[in-house]
């Protein structure tokens, strides 16, 4: 449903701090909703799973990248497309959760995360959120970018356009694009 990823986007677009504390099970769209917090705890009987697979599903949208991005490739790829079930203990070593508490204290534990950006000017804390937001961001583009790069170089590698592009894309990565060197009619021209 497009509210789930509605719902999920307003969590992560928050300017405040925003905690999930878990005390069970954590599964589908419910772990969308974690996914999208800043921190998540759990008590150490939490267990996390995503039945998309089993179930014949779709996830939302943004699951499988905010997952990525806690995780890795692999790992959210063995909860998403292996439908593996993972505990606290596994889910913490991984980074899909923050920390491990007693159940007693869990929602304490929160409290005392939150004490002071609860305390802090809002705009104040919207900023350091964004700060970080943004750093998140220029890496993705950076790795992606450097994936793209990468791509174009396999495919052009065993043409004669190799030696032009390679040189233009170093210089553009450097810095110091070299005009014409990566139009169109100056490589078709060769």
């Amino acid at each position: 449903s497009p509210l789930w990823e509605e719902l999920s986007s307003a969590i992560a677009d928050l300017p405040c701090m925003s905690i999930a504390a878990l005390n069970g099970t954590l599964a589908g769209g419910a772990m969308g909703m974690a996914l999208a917090c800043d921190m998540r705890i759990a008590v150490a009987s939490a267990k996390f799973f995503y039945p998309v697979m089993k179930l014949g599903y779709l996830p939302q949208p943004s699951d499988p990248m905010r997952m990525r991005a806690l995780i890795g490739p692999a790992r959210a790829k063995m909860i998403l497309l292996g439908g593996q079930k993972i505990f606290a203990d596994e889910a913490l070593s991984f980074g899909l959760i923050d920390r491990i508490v007693d159940p007693a204290d869990l929602l304490d534990h929160a409290h005392s995360l939150m004490t002071d950006s609860a305390a802090a000017n809002p705009e104040h804390c919207a900023a350091i959120k964004g700060m970080i937001e943004a750093t998140m961001i220029v890496t993705i583009a950076a790795r992606v970018g450097t994936i793209m790069i990468m791509m174009v170089l396999a495919v052009v590698s065993t043409t004669k356009l190799a030696m032009p592009l390679t040189t233009g894309l170093d210089s553009i990565i450097q810095g110091t694009p070299t005009r014409g060197l990566l139009r169109p009619s100056s490589i078709l021209d060769r």
